[in-house]
């Protein structure tokens, strides 16, 4: 097993760099503190493809989801519903 285990580590090591991709997520959670229409908390869920750049504009081509939950109540949409994003 142990070689089994070596072979795999040196196969890694000669395949070069390896790039892992994996989407931007952003949570958001908080209570309502003024005017709420009956809506005392919340949760969002903002999902962004890994070519986003922390700081930059949001896009159509980065854009993969976004989830808002308010006290049972949900609104989802997904990449290729919304749009266009202004600017």
């Amino acid at each position: 097993m142990k070689a089994l285990r070596n072979w795999a580590t040196a196969v890694v090591l000669m395949s070069g760099t390896m790039a892992a991709n994996a989407d931007v997520i952003y949570d958001f959670s908080g209570a309502c503190e003024t005017v709420c229409d009956g809506v005392s908390t919340w949760t969002g869920v903002l999902d962004l493809a890994p070519s986003f750049a922390a700081g930059s504009e949001i896009s159509s081509s980065n854009f993969v989801s976004f989830t808002l939950t308010t006290d049972g109540e949900s609104f989802n949409s997904v990449a290729g519903s919304v749009g266009p994003f202004p600017g």
